[in-house]
């Protein structure tokens, strides 16, 4: 494997990592951030949210780990 897919490896997980955070926030001080699920709530509330969210993690990883 070449370096630079570790990179990309690596930046693929920052949002898995930023993600865990926030949820691990929400559950220590409520009061300053709102819970996972309260969020996806409201950003997957429309249709077209979903089919935007899927699609642009798909193609994330379609580009990234398709070497």
């Amino acid at each position: 494997m070449k370096p630079s897919t570790y990179i990309w490896y690596a930046l693929y997980l920052l949002p898995l990592i930023a993600m865990f955070v926030i949820w691990w926030l929400g559950r220590i001080k409520p009061h300053l951030f709102a819970r996972v699920s309260t969020v996806v709530e409201f950003v997957m509330a429309k249709r077209t949210t979903r089919i935007a969210v899927v699609t642009v993690w798909w193609w994330l990883g379609w580009h990234f780990f398709s070497d």
